[in-house]
């Protein structure tokens, strides 16, 4: 009965035991399935990070184009400007220029008219009235020629004056333009701040998934390596970054040769234009000389004619009065009658002969103004032909004048990609110090699940050596009982032979009956306690498994 007592003892412990272990089981699979759902819930949260990730990285990649292309537009706007400069200044002296040559010829023009005012008087004087009519025709003729020259240069001077408030609009439309590119990059820069701001939310993302993953070791792995293609990725791209960046800084400077060349070239036709001009200035300065030369002449011929034929009046006069005189004598004496006849008709001759030579003179100045005539629509062509080559100028400035606003624009744009790829670099140093931090985190993390897992094996190898050992009592407990029983049935036996023939011990014989019935209770009961153990240790495999 003692071991009987301590049989049910021990039995009682080991239930105990068994439901202390089988309640410790049920903890460990509640973990277990905590856990699973906090990693479920974690790589779904790690998921949208690096979906977020990969597209901030493709804005990132698609503002770097966009950078590139804005620095080949801006030094393509740098060189457009300095060509701009200089051609504003040549424009400016072409401007100057042309105000003294209008200045110039209307000074000619009224010398010109004053010269022809005075020909019309010496002429008047000299010539009669059919040559006067001529050259009255002739002076009409160069008047309106003169009118016509003076309309051609006040419709070069209006349309000059047009090309200038042309430009002076464009400018103004340049400034609109500016302004609204002003708006639109206080715009961008509000595209920029929500980046920042999607940036900042990835991170705490990342953060809290760096939180939640230190109580899991198989998701710690997995993020580790996610890590680590991530770190690679960033790496690739920032080689791949730096690589762009070399290329882009190639094209700069292959750009920046382009556009010098292209300065240098418009900077030669700039002064070969500018020579062309001064050669037309100076051809100009020459055909005044020579038109000055050829008026002095002139006023020095029709002065001496003057003079010749003030002489020669006045020879006439002194010979009329030697002939009045001659004819009062004449009745006196015929002789010298015929004889101031004969004078007088050398006389006539002599006026005849004078007259001849002023005629003669006449048509020589005719011929001079004629040629004074071709001199001056040789100048007329050649200025018409600097006013071509002076709007050919300008339209080739309106031009440069248009590519210098396009690529005004250009350089703001790629000034405001600029800033916007400084932010994205910037927002991508922070994301490799986020990628930094969150790997040394994931470290932890790691190290922190080894070390729970090595206490888990620790626990559970506890458990299987706990389990042995009650294995191990319940197998010690079953033989003894069983033992216990082999030795209460063999008493059993011995007891049942002399008692037989005795009917006054049926009363021990009930009293001792009721025992194999317990017994037969203790077997099945342990038989179930050692089916629990066995189901238990198989579980524990499993959770070690």
């Amino acid at each position: 009965m003692a071991s009987y007592a301590e049989l049910l003892q021990i039995s009682t412990d080991f239930q105990k035991n068994f439901s202390v272990l089988n309640g410790k089981h049920n903890v460990v699979l509640q973990e277990l399935h905590d856990e699973r759902a906090r990693s479920t819930a974690l790589q779904a949260k790690l998921d949208a990070g690096l979906c977020e990730v990969e597209k901030l990285q493709a804005e990132l990649h698609r503002l770097r184009e966009e950078l590139e292309a804005a620095a080949a537009y801006k030094a393509r706007y740098t060189a457009a400007t300095v060509s701009l400069e200089h051609l504003k200044g040549h424009l400016e002296n072409a401007r100057r220029g042309v105000a003294e040559l209008l200045l110039r010829h209307d000074q000619e023009v009224e010398q010109l008219q004053a010269q022809i005012r005075d020909l019309l008087q010496r002429l008047d004087v000299v010539a009669d009235g059919k040559h006067a009519r001529l050259l009255g025709e002739q002076v009409a003729a160069l008047e309106a020629t003169a009118a016509e020259q003076g309309a051609q240069l006040r419709e070069e001077k209006a349309r000059f004056h047009q090309q200038l408030l042309t430009a002076h609009h464009a400018l103004q439309e340049a400034q609109c333009r500016s302004l609204g590119l002003g708006q639109r990059q206080r715009g961008m820069e509000g595209e920029v701040q929500e980046l920042r701001t999607a940036l900042r939310r990835a991170a705490e993302l990342q953060n809290e998934a760096g939180i939640l993953k230190d109580r899991h070791a198989a998701e710690a792995a997995a993020g580790q390596r996610e890590v680590h293609r991530l770190t690679g990725e960033l790496a690739a791209m920032e080689e791949k970054a730096a690589e762009r960046a070399q290329a882009f800084e190639d094209e700069r400077q292959a750009m920046a040769r382009a556009a010098a060349k292209e300065r240098h070239r418009l900077t030669a036709r700039i002064e070969s234009l500018t020579e062309v001009v001064d050669g037309l200035t100076a051809a100009v300065g020459e055909g005044q000389d020579r038109y000055t030369d050829l008026q002095c002449s002139l006023q020095r011929q029709v002065h001496r004619a003057r003079e010749e034929a003030a002489a020669e009046v006045m020879a006439l006069q002194a010979s009329l009065q030697r002939a009045r005189e001659e004819a009062q004598r004449a009745h006196l004496q015929l002789q010298r009658a015929e004889e101031a006849q004969g004078r007088s008709r050398g006389a006539a001759q002599l006026r005849q002969t004078a007259q001849d030579a002023l005629i003669e003179e006449n048509q020589t100045l005719e011929a001079k103004l004629a040629a004074a005539a071709q001199q001056e629509a040789w100048l007329v062509a050649e200025k018409t032909y600097a006013a071509e080559q002076l709007a050919a100028a300008e339209q080739r400035l309106d031009s440069l004048a248009a590519v210098v606003k396009k690529c005004e624009e250009l350089e703001f744009d790629a000034e405001k990609m600029r800033l916007r790829i400084e932010v994205q670099e910037e927002e991508l140093v922070e994301c490799h110090r986020d990628a930094q931090t969150l790997q040394a985190k994931l470290v932890e993390v790691k190290e922190a699940a080894e070390k729970r897992i090595l206490s888990l094996v620790r626990e559970v190898k506890a458990y299987k050596k706990k389990v042995l050992k009650e294995q191990k009592t319940s197998n010690s407990l079953r033989r003894k009982l069983i033992r216990a029983v082999a030795e209460v049935e063999t008493g059993l036996r011995h007891r049942e032979y002399p008692t037989r023939p005795r009917p006054n011990n049926v009363g021990e014989g009930e009293a001792i009956q009721p025992n194999p019935k317990p017994l037969c209770d203790v077997i099945e009961l342990l038989k179930n306690q050692n089916e629990q153990a066995e189901l238990l240790h198989h579980r524990l495999v499993e959770l070690s498994r």
